[in-house]
């Protein structure tokens, strides 16, 4: 009989990911099912407030028993509670004491999670980037019958995903500020799932 060898044998890494909407979740779902993870619990907190994502991500962390990773995922939009939300985000991460630490990553995009799209066929430019209406409105340019409902978008444009990481990036060295206008770190998702 052969013997077990002793290790350090983890069970599978396990993520969540809380999302404010329709959008956000189905780019989760569709990254979750294209990677073939099982691991990974979405909640979907539509038309809550940042700061409500925050609090739900800490709560099911403690009542789950923990996550490797917590991905929360949300827009400025006009939300008041955006930079507090940040600021949580910051003091988790911060904690002293390793017990009270939950590794949670916030996803922004500001002013929407279109921003995102829109960087799958052009750097963001700040003319359009007003409000939500205005970029959805300029992203209709390339996606004509575009609905934030429609789970096949992220579908259609994945094929772009390469110029989207690189347009990104770039709308972060050229504003490094989740406060401004344009402004969108869903590649980190993507690297970091």
């Amino acid at each position: 009989m052969e013997k077990r060898k002793k290790g350090n044998k983890k069970g599978p890494k396990t993520t969540l990911i809380v999302c404010e909407g329709y959008t956000e979740e189905n780019m989760a779902i569709r990254e979750k099912n294209r990677r073939k993870i099982s691991a990974i619990t979405i909640l979907n907190m539509k038309g809550c407030s940042p700061i409500e994502i925050i609090e739900t991500a800490k709560r099911k962390f403690v009542e789950d028993g923990g996550y490797d990773k917590v991905f929360c995922i949300f827009d400025r939009d006009k939300h008041g509670s955006f930079t507090k939300a940040l600021q949580e985000v910051q003091n988790l991460a911060g904690q002293k004491r390793k017990k009270d630490r939950i590794p949670i990553i916030a996803i922004v995009s500001n002013p929407c999670i279109e921003i995102w799209i829109m960087c799958h066929f052009e750097l963001p430019k700040s003319a359009y980037c007003g409000s939500a209406k205005n970029v959805k409105s300029a992203l209709k340019k390339h996606l004509p019958g575009y609905d934030e409902n429609d789970s096949a978008v992220f579908r259609i444009i994945e094929i772009k995903q390469p110029l989207a990481i690189k347009n990104a990036k770039a709308l972060i060295k050229l504003n490094n500020d989740p406060l401004q206008k344009p402004f969108t770190d869903v590649h980190r998702f993507l690297e970091l799932l």
